[in-house]
């Protein structure tokens, strides 16, 4: 990856390195910018007009980097990231 890409990347998820109670007003404005653009939130905000649910998912939000291979989850098992 070339460097202006990696740094692109980094400023995309400094905001979601944060702890939810230390992010300002501008850093969850910015994680609710990204995540509208994902189909699913996308798809709710049009249909609701959610942009207050959108800010709120992004208040707590957070962001996980798996290596390819990592078990994420086992289908039908109560995962401790979902509750």
């Amino acid at each position: 990856m070339d460097t202006q890409k990696l740094e692109t990347l980094k400023q995309l998820i400094k905001p979601f390195s944060k702890k939810p109670s230390s992010r300002s007003d501008t850093d969850i404005s910015s994680i609710t910018k990204i995540i509208s653009s994902i189909s699913i939130f996308n798809t709710i905000n049009k249909a609701k007009n959610l942009q207050s649910f959108l800010n709120e998912i992004a208040k707590v939000l957070s962001i996980e980097i798996y290596d390819p291979g990592d078990l994420i989850l086992n289908y039908g098992s109560l995962e401790s990231k979902f509750t």
